[in-house]
């Protein structure tokens, strides 16, 4: 096994997690939906940790004759998983008894979700410029839209912008994947 089989099969993991854990959640809010409204929010959320997931196993893929096996490397896949594995389990209330709806779950607790997103795209850029990696106009998707729409979210609790905002970190994470 090579360096980089490694590190990829420990970040898919990893992933993996992130993924099964929104899936499980999905499949408790189909469970739910006659004693719990489900909004918008949670499932925008989710969506948007599928597709952020998925970005970022093609992202690892691309990059897999620069990458090599390390300490380094090993850390760095962390930073960038875990973050969605915490809010994969957060997005969804462990008592659904306590809440009127999903909606309202996300909104009290929406600005440690979206705070803790905006750790694996730092982690990235952080990691990309202490390669001597200078940042160029695309890099608005790659950097830009996922570090500053979540800190708008953050500011910002109407629904209708969470809702426009999550969306729009959606497309962005999909544009990724074919760019």
């Amino acid at each position: 096994m090579t360096g980089f089989e490694f590190l990829f099969t420990f970040a898919g993991l990893l992933l993996g997690l992130a993924v099964a854990a929104v899936a499980t959640g999905f499949a408790d809010m189909w469970r739910a939906r006659d004693t719990m409204a489900i909004g918008l929010a949670t499932p925008l959320l989710g969506i948007y940790i599928l597709l952020a997931a998925t970005q970022a196993w093609v992202s690892l893929w691309g990059a897999r004759q620069f990458l090599t096996m390390g300490p380094g490397e090993l850390l760095r896949s962390v930073g960038m998983a875990m973050p969605y594995i915490f809010v994969a389990q957060g997005m969804f209330p462990l008592n659904h008894n306590k809440w009127a709806s999903l909606e309202d779950y996300y909104l009290c607790h929406h600005r440690v979700l979206l705070g803790v997103l905006i750790i694996p795209t730092s982690v990235s850029f952080l990691y990309n410029l202490m390669l001597g990696y200078v940042p160029n106009v695309y890099d608005l998707l790659g950097f830009g839209i996922p570090l500053l729409v979540p800190a708008v979210l953050i500011a910002w609790s109407r629904p209708t912008v969470q809702w426009l905002g999550l969306a729009l970190l959606s497309v962005n994470a999909l544009a990724l994947m074919f760019a």
